[in-house]
């Protein structure tokens, strides 16, 4: 299944509700802090909708 991830700073909290909006969800990372990592699946199948672009 294609999908991007990212990872972030976990103190910005303006990136991490912009990623949230997209449909970014959390990536388990132990031990990750200071860092965030988020994943987004992509693709014809990956459930984008109107929601996820306006």
């Amino acid at each position: 299944m294609p999908a991007v991830h990212l990872g972030m700073l976990t103190s910005n909290t303006a990136a991490r509700a912009f990623y949230d909006r997209l449909g970014f969800h959390e990536i388990d990372m132990p031990n990750a802090e200071p860092v965030t990592y988020l994943g987004l699946e992509v693709g014809p199948n990956a459930g984008l909708g109107a929601s996820a672009v306006g």
